[in-house]
C-alpha cells in the first residue's frame, strides 16, 4: 500500500507542478500585454529596452576582463589549443543554454529570470540557491572589475594611486544606474559598438602580423612557430582544467539577456534574435580571436603568467607591443579599459534587479524590493557598498587581482 500511496504522491505532485508551469500566465503572472506577452504581477520595472539594445547586449556583452585579461593566464597555463579547445566547449553550452532561456523570456518575461523559473517549476529552494549564488556572484564580480580597471590605467601612468581611478568611477557608474534601464541600454549599446571595433582591429592586426605583413615587427611573421616551440599544449591535464576555469568565467554575463526581459519593450520579437547574435559572438570574438593570438603571443612569455600585474601584460596590448606597432598598444589598452567599465555596469545592472527580485518574491529582505523611478535603488545602495571593496586593494597598490 505504501508502495501505491508514493506513486500517487508522485503523480499527483508531477500533475501540480505541470498545472503550475502551463498556467503561469493566468495564476502566477497577471494577464498579457497588447502583443500577449504575459506580465509579472507587481512588475514596477520599466519596459524601456529595445530590440537595438538588446542585440548590442547580445554581442558585447560578458566581453571584458576574463577576454581581455583572463585569456592571458589561460594561455600561459594550458597552451593555445587548450584555450581554443576549453572556450569552443564551453562557448557550445552557453549557446544550447541561451537558447532555451530565450524562448522561455519571451514566452515569461518576468524580474527574475532563470531562478524565477527554477523557483516556479522546480522548488522554492532550488530558485532561493540559485537566486542568491547569482547576486553574490555579480556584487563580487564589480569590484573585482573596478580593480582591473585601476590596474589597466597604469599602462599610461605607472605610479598612479588606484583610488584616483576608482572612486570617480565607482560613484559615476552608480549614479548613471539610477536614470533606468533605458539609459542602461544606450550605454551598453556604445560599448559594444567599443568592443567590437577593440576585437575587429585585433583580429585583423593577428593576421597581418601572422603573415609578416607588419614592417617593424622584428619576427618578420610568425607563422605557426608558437605552436611548435613552446608547444600548442602546457602542463597537461591541470593546465587544461586551468584554462576551463578562466573560460568558464569569461562567458559570465551572456545570461544577462534573461534578465533584461523583464524590461524589454517586446519580448517576444527581441529575446530569439538576440539568443542568435549570441553564436555570432562566441565565434567571432572568442573562438576566432583566442585562435588568432595563440599564434602571435608566445605562451612561454613572463609576462602572460603575470597578467594581473598591469595593462601592459594584456595578451592583446602584448601582441602589438612584440611586433613593435606604434600607438597600437595604447589604442587597444583603452578599447580594454572601456570593455571593464561595461562589464562593471553590467554588474551593477545584473546584482541591483537580481537584489530586487528576490527580494520582491519574500526571499530577501523587504526593504530591497522597493522600486522608485523605475529603478530598485536600495538594491542599488547595497551594490555601491560592495563596490567599496575594491579599495581593500589600495594596499597592495593593484599590484595582484
Amino acid at each position: 500500500m505504501s508502495l501505491f500511496r508514493t506513486d500517487d504522491d508522485k503523480s499527483e505532485k508531477l500533475t501540480t507542478t505541470m498545472v503550475e508551469a502551463k498556467t503561469m500566465s493566468s495564476t502566477a503572472l497577471s494577464g498579457a500585454d497588447s502583443r500577449g506577452v504575459v506580465m509579472a504581477e507587481g512588475d514596477k520595472l520599466e519596459r524601456n529596452i529595445s530590440i537595438r539594445h538588446m542585440i548590442f547586449m547580445a554581442l558585447g556583452g560578458s566581453i571584458g576582463a576574463g577576454l581581455f585579461v583572463g585569456s592571458g593566464a589561460a594561455l600561459s597555463s594550458g597552451g593555445p589549443l587548450s584555450l581554443v579547445v576549453n572556450f569552443a566547449i564551453v562557448g557550445l553550452g552557453v549557446t544550447c543554454t541561451m537558447g532555451c532561456l530565450g524562448e522561455l523570456a519571451a514566452s515569461y518575461p518576468v524580474a527574475g529570470a532563470f531562478y524565477e523559473y527554477s523557483r516556479r517549476m522546480i522548488s522554492e529552494p532550488w530558485g532561493f540557491a540559485m537566486g542568491w549564488n547569482f547576486v553574490f556572484n555579480w556584487l563580487i564580480v564589480f569590484p573585482f572589475e573596478l580593480t582591473v580597471i585601476a590596474a589597466q590605467m597604469k599602462y599610461w601612468i605607472p605610479d598612479l594611486q588606484p583610488a584616483y581611478i576608482i572612486t570617480p568611477i565607482l560613484v559615476i557608474l552608480t549614479g548613471t544606474s539610477f536614470l533606468g534601464s533605458k539609459w542602461f541600454g544606450e550605454i551598453e549599446h556604445a560599448f559594444g559598438i567599443g568592443k567590437a571595433i577593440a576585437i575587429t582591429v585585433f583580429i585583423f592586426t593577428a593576421i597581418f602580423i601572422i603573415t609578416g605583413a607588419v614592417p617593424s615587427d622584428p619576427r618578420k611573421g610568425t607563422g605557426s612557430r608558437f605552436w611548435h616551440d613552446p608547444g600548442a599544449v602546457k602542463n597537461g591535464l591541470s593546465g587544461f582544467l586551468m584554462v576551463f576555469r578562466v573560460a568558464g568565467m569569461s562567458y559570465g554575463g551572456t545570461e544577462l539577456l534573461g534578465m533584461t526581459a523583464a524590461e524589454c519593450k517586446n519580448p517576444q520579437k527581441a529575446l530569439p534574435l538576440a539568443t542568435k547574435v549570441v553564436f555570432a559572438r562566441i565565434f567571432f570574438f572568442y573562438i576566432v580571436s583566442l585562435l588568432l593570438l595563440g599564434f602571435v603571443v608566445p605562451s612561454d612569455d613572463p609576462r602572460l603568467a603575470s597578467v594581473g600585474h598591469g595593462a601592459k601584460y594584456s595578451p592583446f596590448t602584448l601582441a602589438a607591443q612584440l611586433a613593435n606597432i606604434p600607438h597600437l598598444p595604447s589604442f587597444f589598452n583603452a578599447l580594454i579599459v572601456v570593455a571593464i567599465v561595461s562589464m562593471a555596469n553590467t554588474s551593477i545592472f545584473a546584482a541591483s534587479r537580481a537584489f530586487q527580485a528576490l527580494c520582491e518574491k519574500g526571499m530577501g529582505p523587504r526593504w530591497g524590493a522597493t522600486v522608485k523611478w523605475g529603478v530598485p535603488v536600495y538594491a542599488f545602495l547595497v551594490t555601491f557598498v560592495f563596490g567599496l571593496i575594491a579599495f581593500v586593494k589600495l594596499a597592495l597598490g593593484c599590484a595582484l587581482i
